[in-house]
C-alpha cells in the first residue's frame, strides 16, 4: 500500500476518534463546542483536506504516466 494512502488513512482515523471523544463529553456550553469545532478543523482537518487533495493529484499523474508509457 502506498505511503501516502496508509497516511490518509491515519488522519481519517485520528479525526473520526477526536469527533468521537467530543461527541461522548457531551459538549455541553456553547464555549466548549467552539474551542473543540476550531481544534478540529484546525488540527485535524485542514491537514486532512490538503492531504487528500494531494493523494487524488498523485493518483491521477501516476495513471497518467502509466499510460503514456
Amino acid at each position: 500500500m502506498d505511503l501516502m494512502v496508509v497516511s490518509t488513512i491515519f488522519w481519517v482515523v485520528v479525526a473520526l476518534i477526536l469527533l468521537v471523544l467530543g461527541l461522548m463529553n457531551g459538549l455541553n456550553n456553547e464555549m466548549e463546542g467552539y474551542k473543540f469545532a476550531f481544534l478540529f478543523i484546525g488540527i485535524f482537518l485542514a491537514p486532512l483536506i490538503c492531504q487528500l487533495i494531494w493523494l487524488i493529484i498523485n493518483i491521477i499523474v501516476i495513471k497518467d504516466f502509466k499510460e503514456s508509457k
